[in-house]
């Protein structure tokens, strides 16, 4: 890995490239940082892709989980009718 070579602007790149390209980010936990340095110095394309869908994998999984959640408090639904009402909150 060359001097100087920032594995946050790396990440931060990648999570950008996913939400360009409408696909979940790719999110690489901090316990898996040596992991992800470890793929940059080998440079193994093919098993650091396999990586990022697992990761991306868990991440939609995440989402939806999360969604699901949202759409179950009766307050969001509260907000949703409201917004179709049309009335604005301050």
């Amino acid at each position: 890995m060359s001097k100087g070579f920032s594995t946050r602007t790396g990440r931060l790149l990648i999570i950008h490239s996913c939400l360009k390209e409408n696909l979940a980010p790719i999110l690489i936990p901090k316990e898996e940082k040596g992991k992800y340095i470890d793929f940059l110095i080998s440079e193994n394309i093919k098993d650091f892709v396999k990586w990022g869908i697992e990761l991306e994998n868990k991440e939609k999984e995440r989402i939806e989980l999360f969604y699901n959640k949202e759409k179950e408090n009766s307050w969001s639904k509260k907000i949703d009718k409201d917004k179709l009402k049309g009335v604005e909150r301050e």
